[in-house]
């Protein structure tokens, strides 16, 4: 009687179990604004445009390039930069999901929504090589997150970036200007 009861409460755990993880799938395809507001940790400012625009911070190693001006207007893209990223464990690429899962850009404080953000991996090939010129994998191009649909007034902002791979947050935030 014991065994049958214990096997009967072990297939509903299992079960439970299963539900769960299942619903939690399909929650993260309906709902991937949610999902990734629970991954993702945007990062804000803590300095101001003008701080920011007199002394900017260092350029990081993991960002390709960052748009200083505002010369398309409605669209802000920073690049992650793959080749400094990679390590030997990727193999053949930085995968493209995992960062567009966790990335986030703030403007002023406010994050942009998932939903007005694009992603774009440059599509060059770099193969990356051992010391002993083994071939150890190969990665594309920088990887492109724009920010569009952003309405913004003339003058100074902050623009805040952040993204996590390999369970670390990258984080970088730097001053743009809009024209009249």
């Amino acid at each position: 009687m014991k065994s049958k009861r214990r096997r009967l409460v072990i297939r509903v755990l299992i079960g439970i179990v299963v539900v769960v993880l299942i619903g939690c799938g399909i929650f993260t395809v309906l709902f991937p604004e949610i999902y990734a507001f629970l991954y993702a940790r945007p990062f804000y400012p803590t300095y101001t445009a003008e701080e920011l625009c007199e002394n900017p911070l260092p350029l990081p190693y993991f960002i390709y390039e960052l748009p200083t001006n505002y010369d398309t207007p409605g669209r802000l893209c920073p690049e992650i930069d793959t080749y400094n990223l990679w390590i030997p464990s990727d193999g053949n690429g930085i995968p493209v999901p995992e960062v567009a899962f966790t990335a986030s850009i703030t403007i002023n404080g406010t994050p942009v929504s998932r939903r007005d953000l694009d992603f774009t991996l440059i599509t060059t090939f770099h193969p990356r090589y051992g010391a002993s010129g083994e071939l150890l994998g190969a990665h594309g191009g920088p990887i492109v997150v724009c920010a569009r649909n952003l309405d913004l007034p003339p003058g100074l902002h902050v623009a805040t970036f952040s993204f996590r791979y390999r369970d670390q947050y990258y984080q970088h935030q730097w001053a743009f200007r809009v024209e009249s």
